[in-house]
């Protein structure tokens, strides 16, 4: 019985660990430098192990948390050097839970547009897109460019897609 709730204290505190960083800590529309310092705090306040690499459009962390295990995620810049998209990679549950987490989430309201894609309500101005690809699994968070009429066209045809994946 013990190990029972042991094991789902693990999961359930390390499925918040992995499905709240980047959501709340990388702001869209934030430098390239601004995004690295909010992950580097992020990665500090949470002991966690991370490594970051650059390149000119992105950041790419990768935030060790089992073995050999591994979630990686990958933030896109425009020439602006601004945020405009965050994708995370794993093979683990830990995305799955991240989906989750993301379409019950009250403040976004996701609908789903496709079988893998999602929009949020417009204030939120997301499209969220969820591949599998030789059994890797990828999110893909993006800011939206609809105009306020066309989102609102698009979106109260869809249905509201609470937590199902």
């Amino acid at each position: 019985m013990t190990r029972i709730f042991l094991l789902i204290f693990f999961v359930s505190f390390a499925g918040t660990a992995f499905s709240q960083p980047f959501c709340d800590c990388a702001i869209f529309n934030e430098s390239k430098e601004e995004t690295r310092s909010k992950l580097n705090t992020y990665l500090s306040k949470n002991h966690l192990q991370g490594a970051m690499s650059d390149t000119d459009s992105s950041i790419v962390l990768r935030i060790k948390y089992s073995g050999d295990s591994a979630l990686t995620v990958m933030f896109l810049f425009n020439p602006e050097n601004k945020l405009i998209a965050y994708r995370y990679f794993d093979n683990d549950p830990w995305v799955k839970d991240i989906i989750k987490r993301q379409l019950m989430s009250l403040k976004n309201r996701w609908r789903m547009v496709s079988t893998n894609t999602y929009l949020s309500r417009y204030s939120q101005g997301f499209l969220m897109k969820v591949e599998e690809y030789q059994g890797t699994l990828s999110v893909e968070i993006q800011k939206f460019v609809l105009s306020k009429q066309d989102h609102k066209e698009v979106y109260k045809k869809l249905k509201w897609k609470n937590g199902r994946v």
